[in-house]
């Protein structure tokens, strides 16, 4: 099961600009922009590209044909 992937921006002390953070492959990344503005901006931008595999709209289908995709993907008919 995928997992949805957080993007966060923060300011650090004695050191200008805001930061962006997020993990990729198990490592902390960071990038420092200008203003908070495009700190936000680059933080959607971000967020978008971390959880393009993760679907998370809604999907309306009816019983039966649920009952039907489960049994082919089981192949349990019968």
């Amino acid at each position: 099961m995928d997992v949805m992937k957080k993007v966060w921006v923060y300011k650090r002390k004695s050191i200008k600009g805001w930061w962006v953070g997020w993990y990729e492959s198990g490592k902390r990344k960071a990038k420092a922009l200008p203003t908070k503005n495009l700190a936000e901006h680059y933080c959607q931008l971000k967020y978008s590209q971390l959880n393009s595999d993760v679907f998370t709209g809604i999907v309306t289908i009816d019983w039966k044909q649920m009952i039907e995709e489960y049994r082919e993907s089981k192949k349990v008919q019968g």
